[in-house]
């Protein structure tokens, strides 16, 4: 925190890097609730938050405990004939970089506060029916979200709540539209024998009804 303050004037934070391992992850989530709740860190207002990431809230970490943890991933070509030769003892070649961080912001240069609806998906795409589903970042506890239609999210980014619940609701009435069967038209009454009759140009008389006599 001594860092933090002399940072500050240039705008600068402190970023706590670990491995991916579970137990290096959950250190850090609770370093970070630590922080909050000893008052060591401050929250600059309302909605915003002392976090660069992966937080969005204040609130507690959602994975500081319990059997997931909060870990991200990134595409990476690693050199050096030994780690060729690890990959492949392990059966595949290891193509992504996987990590855990935490990245404060200075005390005087808060980080600019996102919508409200902005959220940090914490897994893998899930299956849930026919829909792909992810877990989203809360306080407290992850939230399961099935998104809409064929959308895929993937661990680390960011999901906006609002404009998935509008086009959740337009895929809904998209296929309620597809679905619905489409009304039929009124079958037309068979005409009716003429009885003889013959209208004033000769032609037979048909009524589609009884014809009052």
């Amino acid at each position: 925190l001594d860092l933090l303050e002399r940072l500050a004037p240039t705008g600068g934070g402190a970023l706590f890097l670990e491995p991916a391992d579970k137990r290096s992850s959950q250190g850090l989530s609770r370093l970070r609730d630590q922080l909050l709740e000893s008052g060591e860190l401050l929250v600059p207002a309302a909605g915003a938050t002392p976090f660069w990431g992966p937080c969005l809230h204040a609130g507690a970490c959602p994975l500081a405990m319990g059997r997931d943890w909060c870990h991200f991933s990134v595409p990476a070509e690693i050199p050096g004939k030994w780690f060729k030769a690890f990959s492949r003892k392990l059966g595949s070649e290891r193509q992504w970089l996987k990590f855990s961080y935490l990245w404060l912001s200075a005390p005087r240069i808060p980080v600019p506060t996102l919508d409200a609806s902005i959220r940090r998906v914490i897994s893998d795409p899930l299956r849930e029916g026919q829909h792909n589903a992810v877990l989203l970042c809360e306080p407290e506890r992850p939230q399961k979200y099935v998104l809409p239609g064929r959308m895929l999210l993937h661990r680390g980014e960011l999901f906006d709540l609002a404009g998935a619940e509008e086009a959740a609701e337009q895929e809904f009435h998209r296929e309620r539209e597809l679905t619905l069967p489409k009304p039929r038209s009124k079958p037309r009454p068979k005409p009716r024998p003429s009885d003889g009759k013959l209208a004033p140009d000769g032609r037979p008389i048909s009524y589609g009804k009884k014809s009052r006599r």
